[in-house]
């Protein structure tokens, strides 16, 4: 998609979107970091407003989404590879997904016996070893499979 098409799904005029992000590179990154803060604050929100082991839960499946968001947008981040925005995904994911398996574990709701990050990496790995859309199928059942061998 041209930076063209890009303005003109977003109703704005090409100058608006240069004036903001000079390059295409530019504007995926903002993108992407904005997916990522979003993600790592739904994390503080859900532990708010759920029960620990459902906030967890909650916050795997919205992963779920965001490696679907990150699946579209594949060609597009490859220009991210190596970039702090990209290391501090890791260093987001890490810290909401502690949080929220220490205060599970805190509640007795879980039981924790591998690093949490491990959590993300299996969603991953169903993700990028499926074909087609039914990927998200198995990486929503890996969520409930994961959960449910960690209960206490």
């Amino acid at each position: 998609m041209s930076l063209e098409d890009i303005a003109r799904e977003a109703g704005v005029g090409i100058g608006t979107l240069y004036r903001n992000f000079a390059t295409r590179e530019a504007l995926v990154t903002e993108v992407y970091r904005q997916e990522v803060e979003k993600l790592g604050d739904s994390a503080v929100s859900l532990a708010e407003t759920l029960e620990p082991a459902d906030a967890l839960r909650e916050w795997l499946l919205l992963f779920v989404d965001y490696l679907a968001t990150k699946k579209i947008m594949a060609d597009a981040l490859a220009v991210l590879a190596g970039s702090e925005v990209y290391l501090n995904t890791w260093r987001t994911l890490e810290g909401a997904i502690g949080m929220l398996t220490a205060r599970a574990v805190d509640a007795r709701a879980i039981r924790l016996t591998m690093p949490a990050l491990d959590l993300l990496r299996a969603i991953t790995g169903v993700a990028n070893s499926s074909p087609g859309e039914q990927w998200q199928v198995g990486a929503r059942a890996m969520v409930d499979v994961l959960l449910a061998g960690m209960r206490i």
